[in-house]
């Protein structure tokens, strides 16, 4: 993810944001027009989920290719909201977009119970395989394979995105922000595999203003936001603090250069809370970088 240098972006901001909406639109649309020029295809197809983010990727879409290029997925699993799932079809229906939805929980179960099944324990054991995952971890709401589970969950939508692309030549349209680029906030391979990211230099309050500017309809705005890949989930409750808070952290590390200490003293938080968001755009680096290879570490 690059950062700006301040000194030398002359692009006008207000609290932190760039108040020139227009020109945030117009650079995103026309971003995606190139995108799909420049990749010889016509169409694009965007995984709905009923959020901020989907919705004002699918809207710029339409805006730069029309409605007829546009394609959307809702793709739900058991986890999902059901308020979700028909914001994401009435987001569809709003905008005119063909689309379809697939339930990917079938998916979602035959990986889990192959992977977990008797057989593999035992064939692991004798072959003096990691004992690390057990099976008692299939009824542990906080352990490690609720997560394996919600992350092949994104995986699984990524795989019927792709699907659904190869099989009618378009480009794969991303939905992720720059927040969530910068704290690796996203499943790698699964909401992370996408083509093109046209919210990708936004942060996430930024396309919150670009979505308001959009009319994208106020119940996608102001609900909370969730991946939904588990029961109750929400992002703030996993981030710890607010998106308002992180971006404001975020700007001020990395698009003003600010110190932890400074930027803790500026925005009235503890310090522990600025380390916190510093420290995940450090262990993010791999998310946003292709697979290392020998030359990597060559000096």
């Amino acid at each position: 993810m690059a950062t700006r240098d301040r000194a030398n972006d002359s692009r006008p901001v207000i609290d932190g944001f760039r108040d020139d909406i227009e020109t945030v639109e117009e650079e995103c649309v026309s971003f995606i027009r190139s995108a799909v020029d420049d990749a010889g295809v016509q169409e694009v197809v965007v995984a709905l989920s009923g959020g901020i983010d989907s919705t004002t990727a699918a809207t710029l879409a339409v805006e730069a290719l029309g409605r007829r290029s546009v394609n959307g997925l809702v793709l739900p699993s058991e986890t999902s909201d059901e308020s979700n799932i028909d914001d994401a079809q009435r987001a569809a229906f709003d905008l005119g977009i063909d689309f379809r939805t697939v339930d990917i929980q079938p998916v979602v179960d035959t990986l889990a119970e192959t992977m977990s099944s008797d057989h593999w324990f035992e064939r692991a054991v004798a072959d003096g395989g990691p004992a690390s995952v057990h099976s008692e971890d299939t009824t542990n709401p906080n352990g490690e394979y609720r997560r394996a589970v919600g992350n092949a969950t994104a995986r699984a939508r990524m795989m019927a995105t792709y699907f659904e692309a190869n099989l009618h030549d378009r480009l794969v349209l991303g939905t992720g922000n720059r927040t969530e680029l910068a704290l690796g906030y996203f499943t790698k391979y699964g909401d992370g595999g996408v083509d093109i990211l046209p919210l990708g230099d936004l942060y996430k309050t930024e396309v919150r203003r670009l979505a308001e500017h959009l009319d994208v309809p106020e119940r996608i705005i102001d609900k909370q936001p969730t991946a939904g890949l588990w029961d109750g989930q929400t992002d703030t409750d996993e981030l710890g603090a607010s998106y308002g808070t992180i971006d404001a952290i975020l700007r001020k590390l990395f698009d003003e250069g600010c110190s932890v200490a400074q930027t803790a003293a500026e925005l009235g938080v503890e310090e522990d809370l600025v380390v916190r968001f510093a420290e995940m755009y450090r262990d993010a680096a791999h998310k946003r970088a292709t697979p290392p290879t020998p030359d990597t570490y060559v000096s």
